[in-house]
């Protein structure tokens, strides 16, 4: 059975949980292992054409525990794992950012020269980049306001700090009005309400979808999004859109979360989304 959670905006990685049933001791030994990599492919072959069809990769991490317990008669090995568990909570920081250049072409550092120098900190750590969203385009801008891009965001003296990696991209991001997560071993930093994505929208055909219902802004008391269940697809992560041509909720949406569940005790495997409706 496994369990993927993944939120947009979240400050790690999505959290796993992988129960895998009676393994041999050596087995064990081996998923037991601490920080170990994780990499899990998952979904139906019949989605994907060609001779040389792979399944997607649904999960990219470490191990942050592993536990092996006996439930009735079986022996059951729970391993769960984070998506960036070890340069999130391995790696410390204590660096102080004074200026750039030299002479009389020294520069003030920027909130843009700190998130950089994170990501090249991650990518060292086998966490590539996914998408960063420095200067949003105005034409981009739909809903939500920047007041600020980190370009514009100025330490006129200077920026440090000590602390945890994550800890460092926490602060900088909630200074500027970002957010960051890690999914599928890749990172983004964008604007917090920013709803671009890396790729063209996913056509979710009404033919595969399970559920969906309505999800509502209490505040502006108008629907806001939806919620969609449908069969496990690896490719509906949170950094794509679904679009969907036809019925009442037709329309373009951003992923904002999105739960994949395997588990072969009980036969369902469901991919859970949790969507923001775009202004288009």
């Amino acid at each position: 059975m496994f369990l993927l959670q993944a939120r947009a905006g979240g400050s790690k990685g999505g959290n796993t949980t992988i129960q895998l049933y009676n393994l041999s001791q050596e087995s064990i030994d081996i998923v037991s292992q601490p920080n170990s990599q994780v990499i899990l492919e998952a979904g139906y072959y019949e989605d994907f054409e060609g001779e040389d069809r792979t399944l997607p990769i649904i999960f990219v991490g470490q191990t942050r525990s592993v536990k092996t317990v006996q439930s009735g008669e079986d022996r059951v090995t729970v391993i769960e794992c984070t998506g960036g568990e070890m340069p999130n909570n391995y790696i410390k920081v204590s660096y102080y950012f004074d200026t750039k250049g030299s002479g009389d072409g020294e520069k003030p550092i920027t909130a843009n020269d700190v998130i950089e120098y994170c990501i090249n900190l991650y990518g060292e750590n086998g966490v590539s980049l996914g998408q960063y969203v420095g200067d949003a385009p105005v034409s981009d801008r739909v809903d939500y306001v920047q007041l600020r891009s980190p370009s514009e965001t100025i330490f006129t003296n200077g920026y440090s700090f000590t602390g945890y990696l994550h800890q460092l991209m926490n602060k900088i991001t909630s200074q500027v009005g970002y957010v960051w997560y890690i999914t599928n071993g890749r990172l983004f930093v964008h604007p917090r309400g920013y709803t671009k994505s890396t790729e063209d929208g996913y056509i979710l055909s009404l033919d595969i979808v399970k559920s969906i219902e309505p999800v509502i802004d209490n505040k502006k008391d108008k629907v806001s999004g939806v919620s969609v269940s449908t069969f496990l697809d690896a490719r509906l992560s949170i950094d794509k859109q679904i679009v969907i041509e036809e019925g009442e909720y037709s329309g373009t949406y951003k992923i904002i979360t999105a739960d994949h569940s395997m588990d072969n005790e009980l036969g369902a495997w469901d991919t859970r989304l949790t969507c923001q409706k775009l202004v288009q």
